[in-house]
């Protein structure tokens, strides 16, 4: 649909780029640069973050920390390069599609971004009812990488992402077997994503949108590769159930007077994925204050589980996890300064 069109393509001798798309895409990064990588606010906070598509929903404890507008931990900002990164690879895709279906004579595919570069904006009540879910209508607000005129010429929503190795491998495999594992693992990631626009396009009565796309870029050798992402109302309603738990949540935090942090960590759990993250490093490790010996330390691979790796991008590990600090090797590992206590039970 996308990916192929865009090899296609670039099998070609290609079409002159217009400075209108040029700028647009030049535009996008520059904006990028500066709210990612530019001044925080001067009170040293990060701006509250509403639950919205592209939220963190395989974690419920991580998106109430972020609505709080809590004060910004110092290693978050090793994400915010990441997301640059994302952020480049959407307006390289954007531009890339436009010169593939102009070559293709299908100028007409491509809905959002409009011509004037804007992205298609969703601010949309969604009512739980829809889904047989018992709760009051609440209000979710995005913006899409893309959308296209897909099936039977409806709207469907595409995002972008620059992956890497071993997750674009993921889902080439996923986008040939829907029984593959990555499915579950990014059940409450990219894939709830793409879900949440499928729903808020129905939801703005633009489209029927019975499924969408993820577009991976692989960061290490350029390839492209899609999957195809299906409507599943069971998913959709327990996406549903969650963003209806969360904005619960997220009232009875900003409630509390004193330590709202303290009742987030008291009252709402970790994400499953942490259970097995904990692990005991031996008597050779290097802890935080610089001293050597045995520590804990949290581990964020795929030994520990598939979804592991989430923590690692996560401003708040800290505050999550009491007693841990960072020791800056060849990546921020996060360990305790002994082997005693365990202030994060």
């Amino acid at each position: 649909m996308i990916a192929n069109r865009i090899m296609a393509y670039l099998e070609t001798d290609g079409l002159d780029v217009a400075d209108l798309y040029l700028n647009q895409a030049a535009t996008s990064c520059r904006e990028s640069m500066r709210r990612n990588l530019g001044l925080r606010r001067d009170d040293g906070t990060r701006k509250i973050r509403k639950p919205r598509p592209s939220g963190a929903w395989a974690c419920g404890r991580e998106m109430v920390f972020n609505s709080l507008g809590l004060e910004t931990e110092g290693y978050g900002w090793r994400s915010r390069l990441t997301f640059t990164h994302g952020d480049m690879t959407e307006a390289m895709g954007v531009l890339l599609f436009r010169q593939a279906i102009a070559a293709s004579g299908e100028n007409d595919m491509l809905i959002s971004p409009f011509e004037n570069g804007d992205q298609l904006e969703l601010d949309v009540e969604i009512d739980p009812q829809n889904w047989n879910v018992e709760a009051a209508p609440f209000r979710l607000t995005g913006h899409l990488d893309m959308s296209v005129k897909g099936h039977n010429g409806e709207e469907e929503p595409a995002d972008w992402k620059a992956v890497a190795e071993w997750t674009f491998k993921d889902m080439q495999r996923a986008a040939a077997d829907p029984s593959y594992i990555w499915w579950e693992k990014e059940r409450s990631g990219y894939v709830a994503q793409v879900r949440w626009y499928m729903m808020m396009l129905r939801q703005a009565g633009r489209s029927v949108a019975r499924q969408g796309y993820l577009v991976g870029v692989n960061k290490n050798t350029g390839h492209v590769t899609e999957v195809r992402i299906p409507a599943d109302i069971p998913a959709e309603r327990e996406l549903i159930r969650k963003a209806v738990y969360v904005e619960k949540r997220i009232s009875q935090a900003r409630e509390q007077k004193t330590n709202a942090e303290e009742w987030v960590r008291k009252n709402i759990p970790r994400a499953s994925f942490t259970k097995n993250m904990v692990k005991k490093c031996g008597t050779r490790t290097k802890r935080p204050d610089g001293t050597t010996g045995e520590c804990f330390e949290l581990d964020t691979g795929k030994d520990a589980d598939p979804q592991a790796f989430r923590c690692s991008y996560c401003d708040h590990t800290a505050r999550c996890w009491s007693g841990f600090e960072v020791v800056p090797l060849h990546k921020p590992v996060w360990r305790t300064n002994n082997a005693e206590d365990k202030p994060w039970l």
